[in-house]
């Protein structure tokens, strides 16, 4: 494709154009370049224009993920101190390590998914409710060795 300037300064570009047999030609026109084009992705429609349809509302990041990961922190840091040990402190350290990070890593991936979008709106205290759910990972796994390093300690 070759770009030239018209006395206007407007692009003048040559394409392929369809014709009416649905056969494909290069035509010479005088049009700004992208006015026309069209693409998708993600169910949004970027046109040459600059119009965008298909966005009703901007992205935002995939909550559900970071408050199971919480959720399961929560239930693994209460659960610590109770239960039959060796059973309680291993089961404890499961949720609270593995799976609480599983979920995280997905709330990371889908988050970074939302963020390439062409909008995306994110609650100023989400990156901080991350670091908040990273700690009480790091104190859940810590309370629930601690508390199986005991158990193996009196035996």
């Amino acid at each position: 494709m070759t770009f030239d300037f018209d006395s206007d300064d407007t692009p003048v570009t040559e394409r392929p154009r369809p014709l009416d047999d649905d056969s494909w030609t290069t035509e010479s026109e005088q049009a700004p370049v992208g006015v026309g084009d069209v693409w998708d992705t993600d169910g949004q429609t970027y046109t040459g224009d600059g119009t965008v349809s298909g966005l009703s509302t901007p992205a935002s990041p995939p909550l559900a993920w970071l408050l199971a990961s919480l959720g399961t922190v929560v239930a693994a840091l209460l659960a610590t101190p109770v239960g039959p040990a060796p059973l309680g402190p291993v089961l404890t350290w499961v949720v609270a390590g593995p799976v609480s990070i599983l979920l995280l890593g997905t709330f990371f991936s889908r988050d970074l998914r939302e963020r390439a979008r062409a909008l995306y709106q994110s609650p100023t205290w989400v990156p901080w409710a991350t670091r908040a759910v990273v700690v009480l990972v790091l104190v859940a796994v810590v309370a629930s060795s601690w508390r199986f390093a005991d158990w193996v300690a009196r035996q």
